[in-house]
């Protein structure tokens, strides 16, 4: 798995995957599908950033509770929500 999240504050709690190294690093420099809709996303859209293996599952570890949910607009990604951080 590939991990990337919002740059903070926004990203605190969310943590995006993927299964290649390639998909995530489109979905960081708004090259995923959602963005391409718009050619000024990376305009009115939030910063993101590739997260390391170790830090994000560290993090999601580390979350009393959480849930992944599939995203919205790209159908090779889906989200941790994390909520509570022990």
């Amino acid at each position: 798995m590939f991990y990337a999240s919002f740059r903070s504050p926004i990203g605190r709690n969310e943590i995006t995957f993927f299964n290649t190294k390639e998909e995530r690093d489109a979905w960081v420099n708004f090259q995923d599908s959602f963005s391409a809709m718009d050619k000024e996303a990376k305009d009115f859209m939030f910063p993101r950033r590739a997260l390391s293996t170790e830090y994000a599952r560290r993090r999601i570890r580390r979350a009393l509770h959480k849930k992944i949910v599939p995203d919205t607009f790209n159908d090779n990604q889906n989200w941790w929500i994390l909520g509570g951080v022990a």
